[in-house]
């Protein structure tokens, strides 16, 4: 299933801010969906001093300082500052660098996922486990994918107006905009092919680092696009928050 060509919507800020269990099920009912997939993972284990080298342990330092001032841009650090290394430290991070952590998506009917969600399912859980929606959803007419973007810019009110102009840029005509805890997640209103999300994702890349480019990567490589639904104890304990959407004002909170 491929999406029509039209122009944009305008993207709005919205009045009531709403979360999750308010936006899902509001999105899959309008595009129709019989069936999603839940990705459920556990999150591997940070990269820390220790890990490799001596030298890599003094460039992890230095990555992490510039990580904590700026929110993001861990690994670019990390890598433009590896060139400079010894050839065992280099060989080694990159080696750490372009690991992917995959899992299989499992298939739930759309009333069930609701159900969950509704019931807090996917909320509180451990600390390094994470449940994501897939962008891949069935329907009466076939499948396609949802339009889906993880941003890297730290959320503030001046980053809420420039997640709202990357949606435009990049015409994503329709959807949800919400706070991910510590930065942005977009989920589309529509169904694209993954012809189509290819080159979304190739044209969010231009936009790193307000977008996450290495989550982007990762996309590519699974063949379909995921962004995390849940919560944890430690690293993201609050659900999402919308603040922008082309349905403002309509979502029932």
């Amino acid at each position: 299933m491929t999406s029509s060509q039209t122009p944009p919507s305008t993207w709005r800020r919205t009045d009531v801010p709403a979360d999750l269990v308010s936006v899902l099920p509001e999105l899959l009912n309008g595009i129709g969906a019989l069936r999603i997939a839940l990705i459920y993972l556990q999150r591997p284990f940070s990269l820390h001093t220790g890990d490799l080298t001596p030298t890599a342990d003094e460039l992890i330092r230095a990555a992490r300082i510039e990580y904590r001032a700026r929110g993001y841009g861990f690994w670019d650090s990390l890598l433009t500052t590896a060139i400079h290394a010894d050839e065992v430290t280099r060989r080694a991070l990159l080696s750490r660098v372009i690991q992917h952590n995959a899992a299989p998506p499992t298939a739930v009917p759309v009333g069930k996922f609701v159900t969950d969600l509704r019931k807090g399912a996917f909320f509180g859980l451990s600390a390094r486990d994470m449940v994501s929606l897939s962008s891949r959803i069935e329907t009466a007419d076939g499948s396609g994918h949802v339009p889906m973007l993880d941003f890297s810019v730290p959320h503030s009110s001046s980053a809420d107006d420039i997640a709202i102009e990357v949606a435009t840029a990049l015409d994503i005509r329709g959807g949800y905009l919400l706070r991910s805890g510590t930065s942005y997640h977009l989920l589309g209103d529509y169904l694209l092919s993954w012809d189509e999300t290819i080159d979304l994702l190739a044209r969010a890349q231009l936009l790193s680092p307000l977008i996450d480019h290495r989550w982007a990567a990762h996309q590519l490589i699974d063949r379909f696009c995921a962004l995390r639904i849940s919560t944890d104890d430690t690293r993201h304990p609050t659900t999402h928050i919308l603040i922008a959407s082309t349905h403002a004002g309509d979502v029932s909170v």
